[in-house]
């Protein structure tokens, strides 16, 4: 009997972490794609007044490089890590064992959540930002819970 309870509080504290990493993630994955709309805004505007003037169109700014995308959702993810330990001061999980599987554990889940976002997105006629693919969400996701697991009291 004691063994259930150990498992639904270790599954509960495992959906409160996945919850926390993905409600940051959500955020900062609305806020690209805000982002990517306004680029493509302004882009049409540049092509509109080329037209209106008779110059050539202006290309289509390049996308963020995968280095820079790296630093950007990597320091995302220590930035939100450290806002989920001013809302939430002391970790989920009190065994230090089950802290570093969950360090792992819950940046796949939301890794592979993201990436299901991605394909619904990309089917739906939307073009996915880089957080809407595996790689990015784990590591978003990870930098979050890699703060999480060393600054939670």
């Amino acid at each position: 009997m004691e063994i259930l309870f150990i498992l639904i509080e270790f599954f509960g504290e495992f959906l409160l972490q996945v919850f926390i990493s993905f409600f940051f993630e959500g955020a900062v994955e609305l806020g690209g794609h805000s982002l990517k709309k306004a680029r493509k805004k302004r882009h049409e505007g540049r092509v509109a007044r080329a037209q209106a003037a008779g110059e050539p169109e202006p290309e289509e700014p390049e996308p963020f490089s995968w280095v820079v995308a790296v630093v950007i959702y990597g320091g995302l993810g220590l930035l939100s890590g450290v806002l989920s330990i001013e809302i939430f001061p002391h970790p989920f999980v009190k065994q230090h064992n089950a802290r570093l599987v969950m360090l792992f554990l819950a940046p796949t889940a939301v890794g592979m959540m993201m990436s299901l976002i991605g394909r619904i997105r990309d089917r739906n006629g939307e073009e996915p930002i880089r957080l809407d693919n595996f790689c990015y969400g784990f590591l978003f996701a990870f930098m979050l819970n890699f703060v999480r697991y060393y600054l939670a009291a």
